[in-house]
């Protein structure tokens, strides 16, 4: 059975070749390849293909997924920050962990305000209220508000990638957030 890579692009772009080398990645992820050609990137999601189809096929983050895992079986209001150098895989390795969650994923740009609360808006009404358009809220605390009220007993996962963007085009974000961390959402079964 022959398998071969199809897509690699995260750190490395890689070039099998016959000498086996170990790539030590941030001090923790060690991933085995034959051989390295030039600097590119490396794809934690890897496609391979053997003889009748495609598998997907998530790689090398096994010990930061089960962190998250063990913080999402935690009951209760829970935040976790995800950090690093940009392009090593933190988007990715979020998408994964929440792939089997309900959740409201948003990635904030700095496109200002106004544009990411309407963004972050439709997010949250995909997973409440799948299908209805056409509402807007007024502020960011209209949104929380509409979550606190909307979330009942069930575990929500919420997630702003990229939010320095967002903070850094709204300077009292940061400020809300905590507060209804803090004090509205102390009772819920969300984790941030």
């Amino acid at each position: 059975m022959t398998i071969t890579i199809l897509n690699t692009s995260i750190f490395l772009n890689l070039i099998l070749l016959l000498i086996p080398i170990t790539i030590n990645i941030i001090g923790q992820i060690k991933l085995q390849f034959k051989s390295i050609a030039k600097p590119g990137k490396i794809n934690f999601n890897k496609t391979i293909l053997n003889k009748r189809r495609a598998i997907h096929m998530f790689v090398g983050r096994e010990q930061e997924l089960a962190s998250l895992e063990e913080f999402y079986a935690k009951d209760g209001i829970g935040m976790t920050v995800i950090y690093g150098r940009r392009r090593i895989g933190k988007s990715t390795l979020i998408t994964e962990f929440v792939k089997d969650k309900k959740t409201v994923f948003y990635t904030a740009t700095k496109i200002g305000k106004t544009r990411n609360l309407e963004l972050f808006s439709k997010q949250v009404l995909d997973l409440f209220m799948p299908g209805i358009e056409n509402i807007s809220f007024n502020s960011i605390e209209a949104v929380f508000d509409f979550i606190d009220k909307n979330i009942a007993n069930d575990k929500i996962v919420l997630v702003i990638d990229e939010l320095p963007y967002w903070a850094e085009k709204d300077d009292s974000l940061l400020s809300i957030l905590q507060k209804y961390i803090d004090t509205i959402w102390n009772d819920k079964n969300l984790k941030i």
